[in-house]
């Protein structure tokens, strides 16, 4: 795909992350270099310049981003995976506002794509079959009607449902309510997830509009959607979307190939004392170690080395959060929520990255 300039520079303040592949763009300014998605402050056009590929731009007299690692090219193994599912939404969305027929035949021929890639690709990145992907989106419509005011049996049609029998259904599995309850706003944050397979076994991952909230790992997938009820019983669960697709593409390129996980956003919520802990614990070089006790003294609280332990277990966001870098006295592996085997994986990976 031959871009000009003009389709470059609207990639670049886009953060369109689909274009990654497509070139990378370096600030004059700045003297770093990025790819399109980046998650750093959109420059002034007049200092940026663009090149076919890393190298170009290194050759250039340029540096790499540390936030968007643009010599990484282990997403790029996931991008056409990623561009097809949005789409996947942005044809679903577009032909509902339509009043098209959405069904698995019209999604495939849209695609043009076989059906058993489209199921594989949705499984992985979202956790969700081409059929729980178009009621997903229905209920995503569903939701805004009832929360504009829109009466309960115009929302169903208007969202493309054909009757009320599968949106009662859904509603209780998804919303957590009946349709009805919903309209009356009877719950706070929406936080989408995702429950898919990885080298570690069953993962979860959560976002909230900000960012990643949750990351978690079980070996029953059942567990772990349990446990999300659990921590916000207020909120409605609802089945990721492209955004979250992304995020998960990141999470599982770090376990597949130790790829970085900078630039992926997060909404946690910390203590003082947490945040202090947790930015030590990120602040680990890929691929080391700390003892907890070595860790509290390059924080400067050399007497704190339980404390960091109970901020270890409080982290919510495994390993980009990377409490797994914590270890016992003569590095013997202790304390990790997700279990010993886990953290063990994880250190070896990022040992064999360095």
């Amino acid at each position: 795909m031959i871009l000009d300039q003009g389709q470059m520079w609207r990639a670049v303040a886009t953060r369109d992350i689909s274009m990654r592949s497509a070139f990378v763009w370096a600030v004059r300014t700045t003297g770093i270099y990025c790819r399109p998605g980046c998650p750093s402050r959109t420059p002034k056009e007049i200092n940026v310049e663009y090149y076919d590929s890393a190298m170009e731009a290194r050759h250039a007299g340029y540096r790499a981003c540390k936030k968007c690692q643009p010599d990484d090219d282990a997403l790029l193994i996931y991008e056409s995976e990623i561009n097809l599912i949005s789409k996947s939404f942005e044809w679903l969305d577009q032909a509902l506002d339509d009043g098209e027929d959405v069904s698995l035949k019209t999604l495939l021929a849209h695609l043009e794509k076989p059906e058993a890639e489209v199921r594989r690709i949705l499984h992985r990145y979202l956790g969700l079959t081409p059929r729980s992907l178009i009621e997903s989106r229905k209920l995503a419509r569903l939701r805004h009607s009832l929360q504009d005011g829109t009466s309960v049996t115009n929302a169903i049609y208007e969202a493309g449902f054909e009757g009320p029998r599968r949106v009662y259904e859904l509603a209780n599995r998804y919303l957590g309510m009946t349709p009805g309850r919903f309209g009356n706003k009877g719950r706070g944050e929406v936080i989408r997830y995702a429950i898919v397979g990885s080298a570690m076994g069953p993962l979860l991952v959560a976002a909230t509009e900000k960012g990643v909230c949750r990351i978690m790992m079980n070996d029953a997938e059942g567990v772990l959607l349990d446990q999300l009820h659990q921590e916000f019983e207020q909120a409605d669960l609802v089945p990721g979307d492209a955004e979250m697709a992304r995020h998960v593409a990141k999470v599982l390129a770090y376990i597949d190939h130790g790829a970085s996980l900078d630039g992926l956003p997060l909404d946690v919520q910390a203590t003082v004392f947490e945040a202090k802990i947790w930015k030590g614990l990120m602040d680990i070089p890929f691929g080391e170690t700390r003892t907890y006790g070595a860790l509290a003294k390059e924080l400067d609280i050399p007497k704190a080395a339980r404390a960091v332990g109970r901020a270890c277990g409080a982290n919510p966001v495994a390993m980009v959060i990377p409490c797994h870098r914590v270890v016992g006295q003569n590095n013997k592996l202790t304390g990790y929520a997700w279990g010993l085997e886990r953290k063990q994986f994880l250190l070896e990976k990022e040992k064999k990255k360095r």
